[in-house]
């Protein structure tokens, strides 16, 4: 029977195709807990997964979709509504038939948990409609975790928020309600969610806080590592980071400093990257790092960083989180981040670190010839935030938060049972 099988936790990640990215780094530590438990973890990643992914780590490539994919195949001469709308259309089926497929693999029933990470307005209706063509007795718990603003612009209107207003109403509607553990890793998106429904939104710890990483101190004498991690992309500020570098090769801080750069870029063609690789490649205090890293040389990577660089756009940003400043918070590292992020908002409540303004290369060089000049006392302030950040962004505690809710639901249903 299913009831009597043990507890499997499914991972599930429309985005999971290669180690860039926080995808893999999200699930792996909570994969380690459930597995040091003695339970089943399985990571279901997309359709497009790359090999290096599903043989080092096990992934099953099963999803049809990347969570923002828009082109889906709608006709041409939609409306801006109309376009979206065909794309919500198509996610949900296609993620429906995705996890009708995972259910004939693995025979899913009421013991199982799937946690949904990274899914956005396009497909989250697709889960219910799945959750619901299953008897009663095998549905499993179902979490969903919210990364992402319906208001990708501050104040500008976007279809997106009417997709989530709607989904929640189908949650909400649904007689598979109580099957869902709804949450989101940000206050900012919590209260944006609140919003546009009743139910109850948690906020997620972010849990590849990465706490089992050595942190490397500044050896003295040596030049600091002024550090950019992730994909190089525009809106995250790789094209300003030339300027800097440049700028201070030229005239020198008081302390000497080195930039450790991850250059990869998913479009290496694109114009900003061409731009900005031609002139770092000509700095002599300039370190590249051209090629995707796997868990290892990431973890290596970033445990070498003094300081970290995330002069993001606001765009997404002013509501969304940053993994990377989650890890150099984790680290007690200082960081550079934009003026009115979610990053900012943290680093205004507890310091260790200095803003720059969006998109502003000088704003940028001076925020960090600042940070250099001032590296002892941020440090130790960052050292301070990390006390207190680990005690809440801990893969444990969202695993725990996650088979709490599961619980509360058990106990109810045995409850309504008995009377």
């Amino acid at each position: 029977m299913a009831e009597n099988r043990k507890k499997r936790y499914f991972f599930v990640d429309q985005s999971l195709i290669m180690y860039s990215g926080h995808c893999y780094e999200y699930f792996k530590p909570l994969k380690d807990i459930v597995e040091a438990r003695g339970e089943k973890a399985i990571l279901i990643g997309n359709l497009a997964a790359e090999k290096q992914l599903i043989e080092e780590t096990g992934t099953i490539p099963l999803l049809t979709y990347w969570c923002d994919e828009r082109n889906v195949g709608q006709p041409l001469g939609l409306s801006t509504k109309e376009n979206y709308d065909a794309i919500r259309a198509s996610h949900e089926y296609a993620l429906a038939r995705d996890l009708s497929k995972l259910n004939q693999m693995f025979d899913i029933s009421s013991n199982d948990m799937i946690i949904i990470n990274t899914i956005k307005h396009w497909g989250i209706r697709g889960v219910v409609d799945w959750v619901e063509s299953l008897p009663s007795e095998k549905r499993p718990f179902v979490t969903m975790i919210f990364h992402f603003t319906g208001l990708p612009e501050p104040n500008l209107y976007d279809h997106a928020i009417d997709h989530y207003r709607d989904a929640f109403a189908r949650i909400e509607g649904s007689v598979t309600s109580k099957n869902f553990y709804l949450l989101a890793d940000s206050e900012q998106l919590v209260a944006e969610y609140e919003e546009l429904t009743s139910l109850n939104i948690d906020l997620a710890p972010i849990p590849h806080t990465i706490s089992h990483v050595a942190s490397s101190n500044p050896i003295a004498g040596a030049p600091l590592r002024i550090g950019y991690s992730g994909e190089a992309r525009i809106h995250k500020g790789f094209h300003l980071l030339p300027f800097v570098a440049r700028f201070m090769e030229k005239r020198p801080p008081s302390r000497p400093v080195e930039f450790h750069l991850h250059a990869y870029c998913l479009n290496p063609r694109a114009e900003f990257f061409q731009t900005a690789m031609a002139q770092l490649e000509q700095c002599r205090n300039v370190v590249l790092y051209k090629e995707i890293m796997g868990p290892e040389s990431y973890r290596n990577f970033i445990g070498t960083i003094d300081v970290f660089l995330i002069p993001y756009a606001l765009s997404n940003y002013y509501r969304q989180t940053s993994g990377i400043y989650t890890e150099a918070i984790a680290l007690g590292k200082p960081a550079v981040v934009s003026r009115g992020t979610w990053m900012a908002s943290q680093l205004k409540r507890h310091g260790g670190g200095r803003e720059c303004i969006a998109d502003d290369h000088m704003s940028l060089l001076l925020a960090v010839r600042d940070v250099v000049e001032n590296y002892d006392a941020l440090r130790a302030e960052a050292l301070e935030i990390q006390k207190s950040w680990l005690k809440f962004h801990q893969p444990g505690v969202l695993l725990s938060m996650i088979d709490h809710a599961a619980i509360k639901v058990e106990n109810r249903k045995f409850h309504e049972m008995s009377v």
